[in-house]
């Protein structure tokens, strides 16, 4: 997820181009220019989220006709704490290729049922920290900026 100088520089100025070649474009291949501006935002906006907060991992997890986001902070000693796991956040729609797939491990034994125990993220298993029912780990973020005020939330109160 972490791009190069250069790369982010190049996407930087595609995103510019993109933008200007709507202004003279038909209605169909304004679309697809909306279509790729918004898929290279993405990778932006991920790329400076990952470097504000290092330990901040991003997977996705594809179900039917669902791209459900795991977002969280990598503690250390194979323990996270768990930000979002959601099927809205709209940038793992638009860069799914590029996330790394999650293998996630449901618990019925505390709280409620479908509680996120733990999950696999690339050959490594991680503890959950804050056990919670999966759909109470802020399911409704869309957006990257809706993810990093959470994720300075918790570094502020919990950790």
């Amino acid at each position: 997820m972490l791009l190069s100088k250069k790369e982010k520089e190049l996407l930087e100025k595609k995103v510019k181009e993109l933008v200007a070649r709507i202004q003279t474009s038909s209605i169909n291949e304004s679309v697809k220019l909306q279509q790729m501006i918004q898929r290279n935002k993405s990778r932006l906006d991920l790329h400076d989220a990952v470097c504000q907060f290092p330990n901040l991992r991003i997977a996705k997890r594809r179900l039917i006709d669902s791209v459900w986001t795991l977002a969280f902070l990598d503690i250390g000693n194979k323990q996270a704490h768990v930000l979002l796991y959601g099927r809205e956040f709209i940038p793992s729609y638009c860069i799914e290729r590029e996330l790394p797939s999650v293998n996630c491990i449901e618990s019925d034994t505390f709280v409620s049922s479908r509680t996120l125990a733990a999950f696999e993220y690339q050959g490594e298993y991680f503890e959950v920290l804050n056990l919670k029912n999966i759909f109470s780990y802020n399911s409704s973020l869309e957006e990257v900026s809706q993810l990093l005020d959470v994720a300075k939330s918790v570094l502020e109160t919990e950790m």
